[in-house]
């Protein structure tokens, strides 16, 4: 490049406005981003199996502090980590957050983002604050991003005695008003975390144990003790023991598949997950935060629940299921948005195999609704053949018409016998009532005696009677020829006689 036309600077200040507020969809993304750090540094730690976080959220003064009982970092390590952007010294694949960008994702939503840790209790605490407002007005200055970094960046130090020994801290102040309502949301965060964050399975999923035991042969599943201040209870997934579709429908978990996907060239599982399945009663609340087959990296959600839905050749049926794939494989690696994969013959792999798992619950999503609409249309057919049943037993047909009426009823309910197919146990209670309803159509005597017709004069019974079989074969169902023959009867009771001969002259 000639050096007269050489710029002065290779990277333009909007880069930094990229890697802050163009990289998260939603504010609640901070909380995953630095949960990621907490989890990346416990461990590490030799007490992974104790890693807290506890959250404190104080609307009032619109802040958020997240602390955590990992190692820390000594004063250079600090200097060294939480300047630079896009350097990070993690290592790919193996820790959760390794572009060096998470950790900036405070000053997307909030003014202000400090940053206080120590290794030990013989340091002082390293206390290095981002200064959001000076990044963004130096922003659209287009100055030097390195100058810029330098005026936005303070670094001080403070004594120790009222900190833990090691520890990690991040506080956000002063969150922008459109961010608030969910930043600083007490409940809007808990139910984030339990959907997205790498915390415990809840004690009331009913295959809690059977997911714990698909990591024995690789590590166990890390997770993190998370709370807010002034709760007790730590934070859980967001899996309950049933599924709500409202106030008197819920649907449980019945049946657990457990998925391996092998790696492309070795022994070892690219992912492992699982589906836990239910009667598929259609799309599951989205408010929920279960439903669609989801991906996890190190225990934390990558995208959302429509991740998969280009595998599903009828997207909604990735709202139907509840399921979740860990990716295990290193060479896997989240995009910098965190929303899906960078491309690579091993994402591909996993994408293949889950299409022929997919491809199965598609299938059991199929059965259910075609089942759902055998039974109401059994469930139909057999109030309309009860309806015959009475219609024929009421007297309000002659004799043998009501004979007929029978006989046609049993050769219907034989043609629903086979469309139930009662081997099914989903028709189980359809079946019983069409055993029930049979016996009582075989055992069918017409009534004798004088029908209970009201004022019905005697010799016009059979009058009544022929027009009513005529309304019998012309109604769409006997339930309709019913209701109709009853209303007739109610009419000619309750009316004056006068009055039906005026009625039908004007007819």
């Amino acid at each position: 490049m000639p050096k007269n036309t050489e710029p002065a600077s290779l990277v333009g200040a909007d880069i930094l406005n990229l890697v802050t507020t163009g990289m998260y969809h939603t504010p609640l993304a901070v909380y995953r981003e630095y949960l990621q750090n907490a989890a990346d540094s416990i461990e590490r730690s030799s007490w992974p199996g104790q890693g807290r976080v506890e959250i404190n959220i104080n609307p009032a003064l619109r802040t958020v502090t997240i602390t955590d009982n990992g190692p820390g970092l000594t004063h250079s390590q600090a200097i060294r980590n939480l300047i630079p952007i896009a350097r990070s010294r993690k290592q790919r694949g193996t820790d959760r957050g390794f572009r060096g960008i998470g950790r900036l994702s405070g000053l997307a939503f909030a003014d202000k983002v400090t940053f206080r840790t120590r290794s030990s209790k013989k340091q002082p605490v390293t206390q290095i604050t981002w200064d959001g407002i000076t990044l963004r007005s130096s922003a659209v200055a287009n100055a030097d991003p390195e100058q810029i970094i330098k005026s936005c960046v303070n670094v001080s130090t403070s004594g120790g005695s009222d900190w833990p020994n090691n520890f990690f801290e991040v506080e956000i102040e002063n969150v922008s008003r459109h961010a608030a309502d969910r930043i600083l949301n007490a409940s809007v965060v808990r139910r984030y975390i339990g959907e997205v964050g790498p915390v415990p399975m809840s004690e009331d999923f009913p295959f809690t144990k059977e997911i714990d035991d698909l990591f024995v042969k690789e590590k166990q599943m890390f997770t993190l003790e998370v709370t807010l201040t002034g709760e007790k209870t730590p934070i859980r997934r967001v899996h309950g023991a049933w599924l709500k579709f409202s106030e008197d429908r819920r649907d449980t978990f019945a049946e657990f598949q457990p998925v391996r996907i092998p790696s492309v060239d070795s022994e070892q599982d690219a992912a492992i997950g699982w589906v836990s399945h239910s009667s598929y009663f259609g799309a599951i609340p989205k408010e929920l935060g279960v439903r669609g087959l989801r991906l996890r990296v190190g225990n934390i959600q990558v995208g959302d629940e429509y991740a998969l839905d280009t595998l599903f050749r009828e997207e909604r049926f990735n709202r139907w299921c509840v399921g979740e794939v860990h990716i295990l494989d290193e060479r896997i690696l989240p995009n910098g948005r965190r929303d899906y994969f960078d491309p690579s013959p091993h994402v591909r792999q996993v994408e293949n195999h889950l299409e022929s798992i997919i491809q199965g619950i598609v299938k059991r999503c199929r059965n259910a609704s075609s089942n759902r609409v055998m039974t109401r249309r059994a469930q139909s057919m057999l109030e309309h053949m009860e309806s015959a049943y009475n219609l024929a037993g009421s007297g309000y047909l002659k004799a043998p018409d009501a004979k007929t009426l029978v006989d046609q009823t049993l050769r219907d309910l034989e043609g629903l016998e086979e469309l139930l197919n009662l081997s099914d146990t989903v028709h189980g209670e359809n079946a019983r009532k069409l055993f029930q309803l049979k016996n009582k159509l075989m055992q069918f005597r017409p009534r004798r005696g004088r029908p209970c017709m009201g004022k019905v004069r005697s010799g016009e019974i059979a009058i009544y009677q022929k027009i009513f079989n005529a309304l019998t074969e012309l109604c769409p169902t006997p339930t309709v020829a019913k209701e109709i023959i009853e209303g007739v009867i109610q009419y000619t009771n309750t009316s004056n006689p006068s009055e039906i001969v005026n009625i039908r002259i004007q007819r």
